[in-house]
């Protein structure tokens, strides 16, 4: 996998690897992950919901480099992030996005990262 440039990516395997299978690596700004004999995934009466077993890696997008230290990471995230309506929005800088359809200039907080994602596929 080839991430997009403009923001940090960041990977997890919340549910584990296969045995035997090497985490992920960031090999000349490629991901790769090489795995072998992955067993079927069994579903049984009455267990959790699959995606919370299965063995998967997840990806995720952010636009700031992870903060190693907790308490600058929620004070710097107590600024940008806040609850409106029930849902978690990202606060814009900008002005112009006071007159937003959600009301108060606060859009969702991965639409940055939304709009973005567009912008390259359609320049591709």
């Amino acid at each position: 996998m080839k991430p997009y440039p403009q923001f940090v990516l960041r990977w997890s395997w919340p549910a584990g690897l296969p045995v035997g299978t090497a985490a992920p690596k960031d090999e000349h700004g490629t991901i790769r992950l090489e795995t072998q004999n992955v067993p079927a995934f069994l579903i049984e009466d009455y267990m959790p919901p699959e995606n919370e077993l299965k063995m998967r890696v997840d990806f995720s997008y952010s636009e700031d480099a992870l903060e190693q230290d907790q308490a600058k990471f929620w004070k710097k995230e107590g600024k940008e992030v806040g609850w409106a309506g029930g849902r978690l929005h990202r606060k814009e800088e900008s002005a112009g996005a006071s007159g937003s359809a959600d009301g108060g200039g606060e859009r969702y907080a991965g639409s940055k990262i939304a709009e973005a994602l567009r912008a390259g596929a359609a320049g591709a």
